[in-house]
């Protein structure tokens, strides 16, 4: 049995290393039929320079679809804003992974503008992740889209919300909680 299981086990690390080289390229694939934009705007410009995708905002409200959103070490997303106040809303189908750098930019200035990312599979942020950006939203939970490209909207997206877990009461010393 121990050296059945040592044949699995090397197997299973070989199988590893093989697929290992393919996890450094970014899966950054944008459905174009989900991409909306506040009124009065322009779509985004999207563009891929080696490692790195600069998305290029024309509105103060715009959602971009992913069907796949999978940014490796080595990989960056730049998003360029006007103005400091817009956010772009990242849907991803499935989870988002992202173990390189995100960054927003309004000008020259770093670490300015909102970055929304909403994936019902989970955002998972790896060890080497690096963000900057003005604000940054991760959650699992769906956005309203017609709220969220209401730029008079002060709530952005209404059902976009975290949900609250009820607190527990410790209990007494010698009691089990329930």
């Amino acid at each position: 049995m121990g050296g059945r299981r040592r044949k699995l086990l090397s197997g299973s690390a070989f199988a590893c290393l093989a697929l290992a080289p393919g996890l450094a390229f970014a899966q950054l694939s944008a459905d174009p039929s989900g991409t909306r934009f506040s009124a009065g705007g322009q779509a985004p410009i999207i563009g891929q320079t080696g490692r790195s995708t600069d998305i290029t905002l024309g509105a103060p409200r715009t959602v971009i679809a992913w069907s796949s959103f999978s940014l490796g070490a080595d990989q960056s997303v730049v998003y360029r804003f006007q103005d400091r106040s817009w956010i772009v809303l990242n849907r991803i189908a499935g989870s988002a992974l992202i173990d390189g750098q995100v960054e927003a930019l309004v000008g020259s200035q770093r670490g300015a503008g909102n970055v929304w990312f909403t994936a019902p599979g989970g955002v998972i942020f790896g060890p080497n992740a690096r963000v900057n950006v003005g604000g940054l939203l991760a959650t699992p939970a769906s956005a309203a889209i017609a709220g969220f490209l209401d730029p008079t909207n002060p709530r952005r997206s209404p059902n976009c919300r975290p949900r609250r877990l009820p607190r527990r009461r410790p209990a007494p010393a010698g009691r089990r909680q329930p």
